[in-house]
């Protein structure tokens, strides 16, 4: 994950040269596994390749990649040296279908428009290869070959350029004014009323999460690195177990109330939800759930973490269950 979008977010929100890492990695190596399963494919035999388009300048650093000597993320020779583009190739294979020059970002449509493009010049036979890119999910390279019929059924539809020239450009101040709301957004923490405490574990079983010292940011599941590529502060891994017993709780006081959840991680405590302070005795067996620790604004990160709350089953336990309604045996007269 290096890319995403709040509800209600202006702009999308990215790890800057994380995301080019990421993207690289995921395209490439998407094409690696294409002709892994065809040993007797390469790029040059391709008519047209689009890839997936947030910019323009994605797509030409992966291409910049595929001219190397060495081809980044990819250790088998045979199947880097089929992987190699010339910069003819570039020009002739790639940048004609580099639509998001015209549309701007269009996020997982842009493969289809770019797609839909080369679909509107090509002719049976074509060779196309179209890679995807999930954002750091995952990535998919997809081999076409053009069928004869094609050219018969062009002109149902628009063709993409048609399209395009339909577009409304906007004004550059609306543009700004939406930057300008990013930009003067800051951090957040969590201003609720927390319970925090010391919990022991009742079985060998554990959550695994780390911290990041750079950026005080909480990352579950764990990670060796920091999502902020600038980021250069240690990742600590913290263990938490699936059941516990708790020891120890306690409301934190109001001059406390700014502390943030990694504060309280980074000395060892946890925190409870879904009980009131009463509910917390010592030695109530609890479990770990997934809980929101903390939010970096409206349009930042969410960071997600474990907390406590009591046992469900032994919860409902608990509950004084209600005495039998006893019914009067009917009397006849």
């Amino acid at each position: 994950m290096d890319f995403w979008r709040r509800d209600q977010a202006a702009v999308p929100s990215h790890f800057g040269r994380t995301t080019v890492e990421a993207y690289k990695s995921h395209v490439i190596g998407a094409i690696a596994n294409l002709f892994r399963k065809h040993p007797d494919l390469s790029l040059s035999e391709f008519d047209a390749i689009t890839f997936h388009q947030p910019s323009g300048y994605l797509p030409m650093k992966t291409c910049t990649a595929l001219t190397e000597d060495k081809i980044p993320y990819v250790e088998d020779e045979s199947i880097s040296e089929r992987m190699r583009l010339t910069e003819q190739d570039i020009e002739k294979k790639v940048k004609p279908w580099l639509k998001v020059l015209d549309t701007g970002n269009t996020y997982a449509a842009s493969t289809l428009i770019s797609l839909a493009s080369v679909f509107d010049n090509s002719k049976p036979g074509d060779q196309v290869l179209a890679v995807s890119y999930g954002s750091g999910a995952y990535s998919n390279a997809t081999w076409f070959e053009v069928q004869d019929g094609i050219e018969e059924k062009r002109g149902r539809t628009p063709t993409v350029e048609e399209y395009i020239k339909r577009k409304t450009t906007i004004k550059i101040e609306t543009y700004q004014d939406l930057i300008r709301a990013r930009l003067h957004r800051i951090k957040q923490r969590l201003e609720i009323p927390r319970l925090v405490g010391d919990v022991e574990p009742v079985n060998g079983k554990s959550f695994i999460l780390s911290l990041c010292y750079g950026c005080e940011r909480i990352y579950f599941p764990a990670r060796e690195k920091c999502l902020d590529s600038e980021c250069t502060g240690k990742m600590e891994v913290k263990r938490y177990p699936l059941i516990a017993r708790l020891k120890s709780v306690s409301k934190l006081p109001l001059k406390k109330r700014f502390t943030s959840n990694f504060e309280l991680l980074d000395q060892n405590k946890v925190l409870f939800v879904d009980a009131n302070l009463q509910d917390l005795k010592p030695g109530v067996k609890l479990e770990g759930v997934l809980r929101r620790l903390d939010y970096e604004g409206k349009d930042g990160l969410i960071m997600y973490g474990i907390a406590y709350r009591p046992v469900f089953q032994e919860t409902l336990a608990l509950i004084a269950k209600p005495k039998p309604l006893v019914i009067a045996p009917t009397q006849y007269a």
